[in-house]
């Protein structure tokens, strides 16, 4: 009864927690979605995000970007100006 509409593993466990419990549940469902065409077919794709255009800035420190790295056991926070990288000589 929990594989007849073909709703995936996480519907189908999520149905398994409220009523039933055996030992292996998880890995015999996971199993059974799987190998289930119909499961396959009708679970949620993840789409691709559309790549969107940054709009160019007017002036310096308009659009900056900033990112954690580490180097040699030290951390630090990285800034870059948009604009002064598109106006190099």
């Amino acid at each position: 009864m929990l594989h007849a509409a073909h709703l995936a593993y996480d519907s189908m466990m999520r149905r398994a927690r409220e009523t039933v419990f055996w030992i292996g549940m998880s890995t015999e469902i996971k199993q059974m979605a799987d190998t289930c065409e119909s499961c396959q077919n009708l679970k949620p794709a993840n789409h691709k995000e559309t790549i969107q255009q940054n709009e160019v800035p007017e002036s310096p420190w308009e659009k900056v970007a900033c990112d954690l790295m580490e180097l040699q056991g030290r951390h630090y926070l990285t800034t870059v100006d948009y604009y002064s990288n598109l106006h190099r000589g």
